[in-house]
């Protein structure tokens, strides 16, 4: 997986034009083409989202903050993604998730605050499951500090990330809860700073 800014197809089905289209569809009553009702632009976009292409199609709606709709689809989905279907992903694309998401988050921190809500869950989400981040808090504290309109979003994730430790949904072992608890508490006086 790469992760460009191509808005080429990526098969035959999905495109990144015809994901923005049936978006619209959904959430702004819009029927480009006249062909899709908010029933059928629903169903395909369920399908979309649990096929491998979602990953680079979302990833790219991001890049080019496609508009509010779009990039709360994109969120979501790259949020459910991580969450749930992670294990698609081959390791070597992960540190490139990784900075996609951070990109992301600080484009999109000044926008909309459920676009944010779903990028700060999906950098939790990942933190806990992408094994070989290690010291994903400290790196996650580094990172969002270093701007202060990211403040506010380091807060979010500093707050759901031990919410979503214990998320039965998550694919994580006890040795890695173990693992991602004892490195919190080797960070707990930083932590006890930002609350």
């Amino acid at each position: 997986m790469t992760m460009s800014s191509e808005k080429q197809s990526t098969s035959d089905t999905y495109s990144y034009t015809s994901v923005v289209e049936a978006v619209g569809v959904l959430y702004n009553n819009s029927n480009g083409n006249g062909h899709l009702s908010k029933e059928s632009a629903s169903q395909w976009l369920d399908g979309f989202q649990k096929s491998i292409y979602s990953w680079q199609i979302c990833n790219d709606i991001l890049q080019h903050n496609t508009d509010l709709s779009c990039c709360y689809f994109a969120a979501q989905t790259m949020r459910s993604k991580i969450k749930y279907q992670f294990h698609e992903l081959p390791p070597n694309t992960h540190h490139d998730l990784k900075a996609s998401l951070f990109s992301h988050l600080n484009s999109q921190s000044r926008t909309s605050p459920q676009v944010v809500t779903q990028l700060c869950l999906a950098i939790a989400d990942l933190a806990l499951q992408m094994v070989q981040w290690r010291n994903s808090l400290q790196e996650i504290i580094v990172t969002l500090s270093r701007d202060g309109h990211l403040m506010d979003n380091l807060l979010e994730i500093l707050f759901v990330m031990p919410e979503e430790i214990n998320n039965k949904s998550l694919r994580l072992g006890q040795n890695r809860r173990h693992e991602l608890i004892g490195e919190w508490d080797q960070h707990r006086l930083e932590l006890l700073d930002f609350f």
